[in-house]
């Protein structure tokens, strides 16, 4: 039996690479130890999260998701239970920060509409 999730939330704050960094490190290792796997994509101020394992890992780590300070505004956009198939077997976690190329800044030191996918943590 097998329960997959799919949420978005929020940044209560700004994260810097090294702390968005230390939190797939931090998730890839309590995800081992709970047989969950995933993915966790972080964009501008938002995350997007797809946990799949064990029906009650999957619930007792969510429910740390929405109680964790760093998360507002959390949304869950899809849940299945079943007999499937991981969708990320191999994974603990995989996270992906899309941010923009520090060399491209507009006159004002923004960043440009321009986009970057860094893999941060690949756990395989």
């Amino acid at each position: 039996m097998l329960k997959r999730i799919r949420y978005i939330s929020e940044f209560s704050d700004v994260l810097g690479p090294d702390e968005l960094r230390q939190v797939a490190a931090d998730s890839a290792r309590n995800n081992k130890r709970d047989q969950i796997t995933g993915l966790l994509i972080s964009a501008g101020n938002l995350f997007f999260q797809l946990l799949e394992g064990p029906p009650a890992a999957v619930d007792e780590c969510y429910r740390r998701i929405k109680e964790d300070p760093r998360h507002t505004n959390v949304l869950l956009l899809g849940m299945e239970v079943g007999d499937m198939e991981r969708l990320c077997p191999d994974w603990e976690k995989t996270f992906l920060q899309i941010i923009p190329p520090p060399s491209v800044l507009d006159l004002q030191g923004k960043a440009a509409d321009y986009i970057n996918l860094s893999v941060c943590a690949a756990m395989a």
